[in-house]
């Protein structure tokens, strides 16, 4: 952690009840150790009610196939309130391997942040 937190040039991690969680920007990503692999998990965007189905829909598009997601898989939270997205990389990984994997599933968070913020303005507007 403390590499990869040199070379993004950001603070160390917090660890929170045996997680790693990365905050960049407005973007939280919790890391968890699924020995032998890890877990990436972040909340997205909470789901305007407006518009569920229209977020839903895209989601689901998303997911076919992993086209909208670079496979990872997006998914509501146990609330029902919050778009996820989330990986599982089920085998121990090499360290380059695991930075490149983190910086993708870090670009697809925001780019459904985005993605669900213009459904959410388009349907107030």
């Amino acid at each position: 952690m403390q590499q990869l937190s040199e070379e993004l040039e950001i603070s160390l991690p917090d660890f929170v009840n045996g997680s790693v969680v990365f905050r960049l920007g407005n973007v939280s990503i919790d890391i968890r150790n699924t020995s032998p692999g890890c877990f990436f998990h972040s909340l997205v965007h909470p789901v305007p009610s407006s518009h569920k189905e229209e977020v839903y829909m895209r989601a689901m598009q998303g997911n076919l196939l992993g086209q909208g997601t670079g496979g990872n898989v997006l998914a509501l939270d146990d609330s029902g309130k919050f778009l996820t997205l989330s990986r599982d990389l089920y085998q121990p990984t090499e360290y380059l391997f695991f930075r490149e994997t983190l910086e993708e599933f870090f670009n697809y968070v925001r780019y459904w942040k985005e993605e669900i913020a213009r459904i959410a303005a388009e349907s107030s507007g």
